[in-house]
């Protein structure tokens, strides 16, 4: 995947602009659809940049700098990620989080 990204950057003209990586979390229980969205303002980084690490869930981690950081995704160690999810308020997990408490029976 992360080939694939070296062809996004190949054509692809650097804009300084604020980009959104989002986050959605579905639950669904066979009767029901529920969404969770969560949104992350940040800037698009001029080459992909970073490591592997156990919290990647996608390869745009190597190109997304959240806001308030200077380096991507890919490139935070432990204590970026706690910083990064105490500036984070709502993510879509703790949206899912709450709304099940207040909506699921427990069997």
């Amino acid at each position: 995947m992360r080939k694939n990204l070296s062809l996004f950057y190949k054509d692809m003209i650097y804009l300084p602009i604020t980009y959104y990586l989002y986050s959605i979390l579905a639950y669904y229980d066979g009767e029901r659809m529920e969404y969770f969205e969560s949104e992350s303002p940040g800037y698009i980084a001029e080459s992909i940049q970073g490591q592997d690490n156990k919290e990647k869930w996608s390869d745009l981690w190597y190109i997304f700098i959240p806001k308030q950081f200077n380096k991507t995704l890919a490139q935070f160690n432990e204590m970026d990620f706690e910083k990064y999810a105490n500036l984070k308020k709502d993510s879509s997990l703790d949206k899912f989080g709450q709304w099940y408490l207040t909506n699921i029976t427990p069997i």
